[in-house]
């Protein structure tokens, strides 16, 4: 997920370090389907009923009105970019449960690959660095394998309708790394700019998909008057 503030210096590092990345991001994966492959034959059941089984407005992907205005009736009600995931799964397989399960997984490793970036560049920062910097990876590792094999992910992974859970969470993690990657002075001011749409983008992508993204541009702004500006009034006055 990026190598700007890596400690390693030259180019045989930064080798070395995207060869680290990629074990890492195929060991979280293959963390996850060992943890959860066999959760594909999980029928549908309890809210599964009203978000997919019984949901109309998932049955066809045009006319796009149906799908982005689920009735109320609908697990999915207020929450069209949700509905907009279980549509597409229609779309593929109709009510067979493997691909539902298999996209609720390939959200959560997603989820993992991301936060796996964002600790890491945050011990990356100048505050953290000296003495996590060296480490940065491996610790990061560890921190994203338990966020993809802890037993309170269980729900949000194998329940189908609730990947509303995990798929807010990914967008709150993008809207998060991009962040960190908009305060990145190793860039240029344009690609900083499109980091700080693309935090934006993920934000407005979790208001489509569950209600508690509205937490997101606080705890932002939290993590940037700590880790980035280094006071509220800087965070404040630079975004």
């Amino acid at each position: 997920m990026g190598k700007s503030h890596s400690p390693l210096p030259g180019a045989t590092a930064d080798v070395r370090d995207a060869k680290r990345t990629g074990w890492v991001l195929a060991g979280l994966a293959a963390a996850a389907v060992a943890a959860y492959w066999n959760s594909f034959s999980v029928p549908l059941f309890f809210d599964d009923t009203a978000s997919i089984v019984k949901n109309e407005s998932i049955r066809q992907l045009w006319p796009i009105g149906p799908v982005w205005s689920p009735p109320a009736a609908a697990g999915t009600a207020g929450r069209p970019l949700l509905n907009l995931s279980f549509a597409l799964n229609y779309a593929a397989g109709g009510l067979g449960v493997w691909g539902y399960h298999a996209v609720n997984l390939a959200i959560h490793v997603a989820a993992g690959w991301v936060l796996f970036g964002l600790v890491r560049r945050t011990l990356w920062q100048p505050r953290l660095r000296a003495q996590f910097g060296p480490a940065a990876t491996e610790l990061a590792a560890v921190v994203a394998l338990l966020w993809v094999v802890h037993p309170l992910q269980t729900e949000s992974v194998t329940y189908v309708s609730q990947r509303a859970e995990s798929l807010v969470a990914l967008f709150y993690l993008l809207a998060w790394y991009a962040l960190v990657r908009s305060d990145d002075m190793d860039t240029g001011e344009e690609a900083r700019r499109r980091w700080g749409a693309g935090a934006v983008a993920a934000v407005a992508a979790g208001v489509l998909t569950k209600e508690i993204i509205v937490t997101a541009p606080v705890v932002l702004f939290l993590y940037d008057t700590v880790f980035l500006a280094g006071s509220w009034r800087g965070a404040w006055a630079r975004r």
